[in-house]
């Protein structure tokens, strides 16, 4: 057994901004790896409580010193080195898959800013994409400059089960680089000390092997420790009030697992995970972690356990009472602050640790984002006018008063008012697409190629044989009118509902355009019982299955009517409607749309004032360029800066951006509240540094014409920018109150142009642990931002503007691309165009969106299928 040395950490030297909040050293001690993957559960729940969000209402954000842990966590966090180590393991077993060879056994992995560098219990020939030490075989690195070279790509890697899934941080290096140890390895880690010390580090090894993104699966056997956790994560952890009621679930798993090692002729467990994938469940690890001091005879069995071979994928983290002749353990002492020094590493380790009240809050944070009830919307969101709410957003009755009583804080100029104390964000989404500058994307849809000519828009009074493709005719109309305001040799004027230029903006590095789903017949993809309501009653809902099944009915049907049953072209149809004439039944008006618009009468007036309010529409949504004559901040998307005067490049650029942002945010607030923001709460911040900062950013926001600056030099405790700079969610929330609570063409303008501020995800493109401010502000634009989108959508597909209702709904999915309710908008539009491709499309989309959230549809967007799909089948018969 190894019995590592220990010594004080040395005090690190002064510097102009020093931390004295014990919370932040303990989040410090816990490790960046640990706090990506907390931060990860954290955003991957708020994205379901998001889609489970009825319309006006928000979800619940923690507060206070629950909030301020939060933020900690993003100060710390590191998700590029904790991918990078993902990446890099399962790109090893790949390749060791490829040449037959066996995993080799890990002592330790430090991750350092370059490199992920694995220390192997015995020397060996590197496996790509690691490379060996020339004076240490035992040593191998990954450099992160081989990421698109030696590494597999990102999806094949996610193909590759975990070769390592019980990897957890043991503490940091003295320089703060992550160290990791392998309990499947070990066997056996005993914390030496305090009752305390030891439940402490306890805390931190189960916070981040119940997050672990490193394990595709894993199960927590927690005995004295973490019950907590074990309500928030059932599905990978247990809590045992006993120890031997631990031991029985552990011993039943080793028994298990020696079983499939003999059936499949394995050496080993290492072996078995390179040469057997496809079994990768029978590996899964389990972990115990107890506080309690084992009986002899439970030690004894512990023992017998640990000790034997080949070894299996168990292992066990125990407290100072646990003293056991397993060959393999190590044995460390848990007193804070120490350097363990650990035989064959070259670095000392100071292990994480989670006292107490941290752990308190940290809990309250996740149970937080777990929560199923939902909160009023702010007090800004009420329109002055005190009108009704409109369809589909009226709060419960309950509830009417809750605008009332939301206060506003002290300056109510502040663009979030009570809600600008919350932090962490969630992670960037990975599903949908980047937002381009100067064309929509419809995520959900698939575009002819590009060879294709883009058809024409029809004339108002013509039909068509085909139903359009609202994808193709969405981009069109929007390359339309840019080439129209091209001609015109000008931009649209910046108004209160204008957007940044996007044809200044920066190029998006490493965002790249998602690719087009393969064009191809979904309608023949699926076989099956053809009885829908037999189908619904099965627990697994699959859309493209339901859209299928529907479809070849309907192709059936259509055969027997023959080829002259083509339908009319869905817009010009309705264009073109005399009195008393509904238009064609095959395309009937979602049941969610509140009492549906009829058809329009034949006069030749009620036709074009139609089609004029369906042109605003459509404009307003695709006016996206402007030339802003002062500072114009953009968070609804990439956060920039546009309209600055000098062309100097700025090596601060991201940092100064971030001050303009929170100015622009925050106006009137002071100076603690200014240092929280930048340097974290309870940070002692030097006044030359804070002086520093704002001269840089007063410098590059440059001047007015009267040579007066953006950033106005501080007086008194109060800080601002002034009136001219611009920021598109004070704009946003300004058209939202125009627009969301009246109805008419005025009304459905402002909404649109407030969805032409929208550029994607808010506050994307920044870095994971920089604008630890912002959690709060992500969720109210998101929430905002899709309900304007929907209920955008539901208007113009009530006045059959079917183009307007397809691009309101995208623009709203280029911010929230996991919105459930955003895809049924985009259900009902394709339905009632009778855009039946465009229908099998979004389905297909969310299809695929759900798993990769590992969730299912939700209940009603199945119906919304069926009675879709059914109302097109009986409208065909």
């Amino acid at each position: 057994a190894t019995t590592p040395a220990q010594h004080p950490t040395a005090q690190p030297e002064q510097t102009e901004v020093a931390d004295s909040s014990d919370t932040a050293r303990n989040l410090a001690a816990g490790g960046a790896i640990l706090a990506a993957g907390v931060l990860a559960s954290i955003g991957f729940r708020r994205r379901l409580q998001q889609r489970r969000r009825k319309p006006t209402r928000r979800i619940p954000m923690p507060v206070g010193e629950s909030a301020g842990l939060e933020r900690q966590l993003r100060a710390t966090t590191n998700p590029g080195g904790l991918a990078l180590l993902d990446r890099s393991l399962r790109s090893m077993a790949a390749r060791a898959a490829e040449q037959h060879r066996e995993l080799p056994q890990l002592e330790a992995v430090r991750v350092t800013g370059d490199a992920i560098e694995l220390y192997l219990a015995q020397p060996a020939e590197p496996i790509a994409p690691f490379t060996a030490a020339e004076d240490d075989p035992a040593l191998w690195r990954c450099a992160s400059s081989t990421r698109n070279t030696a590494l597999v790509s990102a999806e094949e890697a996610g193909r590759v089960p975990a070769p390592y899934p019980t990897l957890v941080s043991l503490g940091h290096t003295p320089a703060g680089d992550p160290v990791l140890v392998d309990l499947e390895t070990m066997g056996l880690l005993a914390l030496d000390g305090s009752d305390d010390d030891v439940l402490a580090v306890m805390r931190a090894f189960t916070v981040e092997l119940a997050n672990s993104k490193i394990a595709d699966d894993r199960m927590l056997l927690l005995a004295g420790v973490g019950e907590e956790l074990a309500e928030l994560y059932p599905a990978h952890s247990d809590f045992y009030e006993t120890l031997p009621e631990a031991l029985t679930t552990l011993a039943s798993r080793d028994a298990f697992q020696r079983r499939a090692l003999d059936a499949g002729g394995h050496s080993s467990l290492r072996a078995a995970r390179v040469s057997d994938p496809g079994s990768g469940d029978a590996w899964t690890p389990h972990i115990l972690i107890s506080t309690a001091e084992p009986a002899p005879a439970q030690a004894q069995q512990l023992v017998d356990l640990l000790a034997a071979e080949p070894r299996t994928s168990i292992g066990v983290v125990a407290g100072s009472r646990t003293d056991l002749p397993v060959e393999t353990s190590w044995r460390i002492p848990a007193e804070a602050g120490l350097e363990v020094e650990i035989d064959g590493l070259p670095f000392t380790v100071v292990l994480q640790r989670i006292e107490a009240e941290a752990y308190r809050r940290l809990v309250d944070v996740l149970a937080t984002a777990e929560r199923r009830d939902t909160l009023p919307a702010p007090a800004w969101t009420r329109s002055e006018a005190a009108v009704p709410a409109p369809r589909n957003t009226a709060l419960p009755a309950d509830d009417e008063d809750a605008f009332e009583r939301e206060p506003v804080t002290a300056g109510a100029s502040s663009a979030l008012a009570t809600q600008v104390t919350y932090s962490a964000t969630t992670a960037p989404a990975t599903a949908g697409p980047s937002a381009l500058p100067g064309s929509i994307t419809l995520p959900v849809a698939l575009t002819k190629a590009a060879s294709d000519p883009l058809p024409a828009a029809p004339a108002p009074d013509a039909g068509a044989d085909e139903p359009q493709d609202l994808d193709l005719v969405a981009e069109e109309d929007e390359q339309q009118l840019a080439a129209a305001d091209a001609g015109r040799g000008k931009a649209p004027e910046q108004s209160a509902g204008g957007a940044a230029p996007d044809n200044v903006e920066p190029e998006d590095e490493g965002e790249d355009e998602e690719d087009a789903d393969p064009e191809e017949d979904v309608f023949g993809l699926a076989e099956g019982d053809d009885d829908a309501e037999e189908w619904v009653e099965e627990e697994d809902v699959d859309l493209d299955v339901l859209i299928a099944r529907y479809a070849e009915q309907a192709d059936a049907e259509e055969s027997e009517d023959g080829p002259g049953a083509a339908e009319e072209e869905p817009v010009a149809a309705a264009a073109n409607a005399t009195e008393g004439d509904a238009g064609p039944a095959a395309q009937p008006l979602p049941a969610r749309a509140a009492s549906p618009v009829p058809a329009p009468g034949g006069t030749d007036a009620r036709v074009s004032h139609r089609l004029h309010d369906a042109s605003a529409v459509l404009a307003a949504l695709t006016a996206r360029d402007i030339a802003p004559e002062a500072p114009y901040i953009r968070v609804l998307g990439r956060v920039e800066v546009f309209g600055l005067l000098s062309t100097k490049q700025e090596v601060r650029r991201r940092q100064l951006t971030e001050v303009a942002a929170w100015l622009a945010l925050h106006p009137g607030s002071s100076r603690v509240e200014f240092d929280a923001a930048m340097w974290g709460e309870d940070v002692r911040v030097d006044s030359q540094a804070r002086n520093t900062l704002m001269s840089r950013t007063r410098r590059w926001l440059g001047d007015d014409p009267d040579g007066n600056p953006y950033l106005p030099l501080i007086t008194g405790d109060e800080y601002g920018l002034d009136p001219a700079v611009t920021c598109d969610w004070v704009q946003f929330q300004e058209l939202y109150r125009a627009g969301f609570h009246s109805s008419g063409l005025d009304a459905d303008i402002a909404l649109a142009k407030a969805l032409a501020l929208v550029h994607g995800r808010p506050f994307a493109g920044i870095l994971p642990n920089k604008y630890t401010w912002n959690g709060a502000w992500v969720e109210e634009m998101v929430s905002t931002i899709e309900d304007v989108a929907d209920e955008l959508a539901q208007r113009r597909l009530a006045e059959r503007d079917y183009r307007a209702a397809a691009l309101s709904a995208a623009r709203g999915l280029e911010a929230v691309p996991e919105s459930e309710r955003l895809y049924r908008s985009l259900f009902e539009i394709h339905a009632a165009s009778g855009d039946r491709e465009g229908l099998s499309r979004a389905a297909r989309r969310l299809n695929e969106l759900n798993e990769q959230l590992g969730v299912d549809p939700e209940e009603e967007t199945v119906e919304l299928l069926e009675t879709l799909l059914k109302g097109r089948r009986t409208a065909s018969a």
